[in-house]
């Protein structure tokens, strides 16, 4: 049976950190909520909260057709679309090989990209709202973050355009530019240097050396970031008065998510150099970097 009252959402990338907390905060506030992740497994405790868990993989054309079918035959409008499914891709630029850059990009750009297409017809007829996970990295240049950085810039690059293309049909975009927060792929991010890699003196690892320390900063706990995330989806789709035209909107959320704005924004390229410096502890490195190959 159809549904065409209730209000419905679908969530990817939903099997731990924001999905997951999302889904469950969209839930309790009264969604039909559909969970879509390739551990579907991971989610079975989301059915406690009436949450739909289904299989996706946000790289498979077949595999996003196949959960848009299943929503499709039991509603006839889709309110909200959050994509969020994304991973972790550490690696130097000059050093960063084939499989891993691929593998980022299928997932963190055209991976949503690929979703925004085979969900629109039932977003357009809600007149609702594509939300995305985006983030700071995308605007802050994170040492060895390259790869992800580039994927997530460009995904918020496509979102500025998607906009105002789906704004004749009453369609909202909203830009989670996200910044620390705990999740799984703050604790995955690995960088397996290459036994010849410059980044190696020594025989001594300086990337590994350098950025243990982020580990203790008090990064947002994801279900507070999905309480805001939720509250932020609802003003945009409520939104009326002064800003009743506007369907695009970005949303800072996260631990350091405002400031890195304003950091890139204003201050000069040798500040924003120093302060990465001493944030990742790379001082000692680059020096023997430099020394070993003198620069």
């Amino acid at each position: 049976m159809v549904e065409s009252k209730r209000k419905v959402a679908f969530v990817t990338g939903a099997s731990s950190g924001i999905g997951y907390a999302a889904s469950k905060e969209l839930a309790k506030r009264g969604y039909k909520v559909y969970a879509g992740a390739r551990r579907v497994d991971a989610m079975k405790p989301l059915e406690e909260l009436g949450i739909i868990p289904i299989s996706l993989d946000v790289t498979s054309t077949e595999s996003i057709v196949a959960a848009r079918e299943l929503i499709e035959s039991e509603n006839d409008h889709l309110d909200i679309l959050f994509n969020n499914a994304g991973i972790p891709c550490a690696a130097p630029a000059i050093e960063v090989q084939d499989e891993l850059f691929l593998r980022c990009f299928e997932v963190n750009l055209y991976g949503p990209i690929r979703v925004t297409r085979e969900f629109s017809k039932l977003v357009i007829k809600a007149k609702g709202i594509l939300a995305y996970t985006t983030s700071t990295a995308g605007i802050f240049p994170i040492p060895f973050g390259s790869i992800y950085s580039s994927s997530k810039a460009g995904l918020s690059a496509y979102l500025s355009t998607l906009a105002f293309e789906v704004k004749p049909f009453g369609v909202k975009v909203l830009d989670f530019v996200s910044g620390a927060i705990k999740t799984e792929i703050m604790n995955s991010e690995k960088i397996d240097l290459a036994p010849d890699s410059y980044y190696r003196v020594d025989g001594v690892d300086l990337i590994k050396h350098s950025r243990g320390d982020f580990e203790n900063n008090k990064f947002m706990d994801v279900n507070v970031y999905a309480v805001k995330a939720v509250n932020d989806i609802e003003s945009a789709l409520n939104s009326g008065g002064f800003f009743s035209s506007a369907n695009y909107f970005k949303s800072y959320r996260g631990t350091m998510a405002s400031i890195s704005w304003f950091i890139t924004s204003y201050l000069p390229r040798s500040v924003l150099e120093s302060m990465l410096i001493k944030g990742f502890k790379l001082k000692d490195g680059f020096n023997a970097i430099k020394k070993k190959y003198g620069a």
